[in-house]
């Protein structure tokens, strides 16, 4: 992860319907607006990526950010777990967990992520394509 990401906390979710038009520029709009009116703490990223070998659009933002804006929304009512990066100021690496969407509760921590070694399944990734970097999977 970049710089801009140093000693953050970030969630990467996908939306529900995320291949409805509609429904992904509604989205788009919504936290583009909240950006605007500066509202939130961090970025916000567009990723690609695949889950259960399916690809499909997941956004990267701060965990107070998606928590205040975007949890508990009609956008995510039916996803059912995201991924939490905690990417601690003094730490080498990243931390990933599996979240409950409901609870945001930890149901499993998946790994560490040192540079740009990922451990994950092969069919399994997240791409964030602004910065050409492969944030969790794909590598063994």
């Amino acid at each position: 992860m970049d710089n801009k990401h140093k000693g953050k906390s970030f969630i990467v979710f996908s939306i529900d319907d995320w291949d409805d038009i509609h429904n992904m520029a509604t989205f788009t709009r919504y936290v583009d607006s909240l950006r605007a009116m500066n509202k939130l703490e961090d970025a916000i990223d567009i990723l690609i990526g695949t889950c259960g070998g399916k690809m499909k659009t997941m956004w990267m933002m701060g965990f107070k950010d998606f928590k205040a804006y975007v949890h508990n929304k009609d956008w995510v009512k039916d996803q059912v777990t995201c991924l939490h990066y905690v990417n601690e100021e003094l730490q080498p690496y990243t931390q990933v967990y599996l979240l409950d969407m409901c609870s945001l509760k930890q149901v499993k921590k998946l790994g560490d992520i040192t540079g740009r070694k990922i451990g994950a399944t092969k069919e399994d990734f997240i791409y964030l394509p602004k910065a050409n970097e492969i944030l969790f999977g794909g590598l063994e």
